[in-house]
C-alpha cells in the first residue's frame, strides 16, 4: 500500500502507469473484437 502512495507522489511514473493501463485496455478491446468477428465468420460458414 505504501508503494502506491509513493507512486502518486511521482507524476511521471503515474502517467506511465495510466498510459500503460490505457494501452492494455485498447489491446484487450481489439482482441475481443477480433475474437467476436472470428466467431461470426465461423457461424456464417456453418449456415
Amino acid at each position: 500500500m505504501l508503494r502506491w502512495k509513493r507512486l502518486l507522489r511521482q507524476p511521471k511514473l503515474l502517467m506511465l502507469t495510466i498510459s500503460y493501463a490505457n494501452c492494455l485496455k485498447v489491446t484487450i478491446r481489439r482482441l475481443v473484437r477480433e475474437e467476436f468477428k472470428c466467431q461470426e465468420d465461423k457461424s456464417k460458414e456453418l449456415q
